[in-house]
């Protein structure tokens, strides 16, 4: 499976402490992430070296680890896995090349606002399904990261 990184940048007016807020408290993240899939949510502190499963609705999605975490600045999360029908899968050959991608979060602050730089490692066959969802997510974030 080859794996192509979407970059996007977004300039949000609210500080980076209220932007990381929307990105990690569970319920604006369940918003934004609806961008990508209705009922879309994570299990995890967002502390370094906690893991992370990113879910759906049916307890399926994608199993990591908070690499790094620094509130109000970056947020790193490494692939493992999948999760299907709630069970970690860290040995199928989907599962294996996963390992090691990234998503990573960068929050600078710019003039009274925020600038939010994505990085998000993707499948080929879904970087471009996913490249336009980024569009809508980040919209969202925007929305309610400014709505507060």
């Amino acid at each position: 499976m080859a794996i192509r990184t979407i970059e996007k940048t977004a300039t949000i007016d609210a500080p980076p402490e209220r932007v990381w807020a929307v990105l990690t408290e569970d319920v604006p993240y369940r918003q934004w992430t609806s961008a990508f899939m209705e009922g879309s949510h994570a299990e995890t502190d967002w502390r370094e070296g906690s893991p992370v499963r990113f879910l759906d609705g049916s307890g399926s999605g994608l199993l990591a680890h908070v690499a790094a975490s620094r509130p109000g600045e970056l947020l790193d999360v490494e692939f493992d896995g999948l999760v299907a029908g709630g069970q970690d899968d860290t040995t199928s050959p989907d599962a294996v090349a996963l390992r090691g991608a990234h998503e990573t979060y960068w929050l600078e602050p710019s003039g009274a606002g925020t600038r939010l730089r994505v990085a998000s490692d993707m499948a080929e066959e879904h970087h471009d399904a996913m490249a336009t969802a980024w569009d809508r997510a980040l919209v969202r974030i925007q929305s309610l990261a400014t709505s507060a």
